[in-house]
């Protein structure tokens, strides 16, 4: 199974285009608490920091 990357175009105030990918959204030293904390609970980890990358 192949993870697919979101790509969002956007359109900066100065009218340049730039993509960005939704990647990352989690710190990756936490994402496999996190995963595993998921796969018992059913549920997102009450601690688990957000990455706002944009």
């Amino acid at each position: 199974m192949v993870a697919s990357l979101i790509i969002m175009e956007v359109v900066l105030s100065n009218g340049q285009r730039d993509e960005y990918t939704d990647e990352g959204t989690v710190f990756p030293c936490e994402a496999p608490r996190i995963v595993k904390h998921i796969a018992a609970t059913g549920s997102w980890a009450a601690d688990a920091p957000w990455v706002v990358d944009r």
